[in-house]
């Protein structure tokens, strides 16, 4: 269950433990990683099958954030 709770940001405010670009490098180890094919049969067969189920609505950001949720130890 997700526990997020929308907090509004101003102009030059800091909010503790986001780190835009920690995130941003995440995304981009991710997306280098799907692009190569360097990743383990497990998730090779989920894109896979993910794709095969929703078909366009699983574009390459979605195929991306489910590598960069393989990378984190959080599917």
């Amino acid at each position: 269950a997700c526990t997020c709770v929308a907090t509004p940001v101003f102009r030059g405010a800091k909010v503790e433990g986001y780190d835009p670009q920690g995130y941003l490098d995440q995304y981009e180890q991710a997306a280098k990683a799907l692009k190569s094919g360097d990743l383990p049969d497990e998730i090779k067969e989920r894109l896979e099958a993910q794709k095969a189920e929703k078909g366009r609505d699983f574009d390459r950001t979605k195929q991306i954030l489910l590598v960069m949720r393989y990378q984190q130890g959080i599917s």
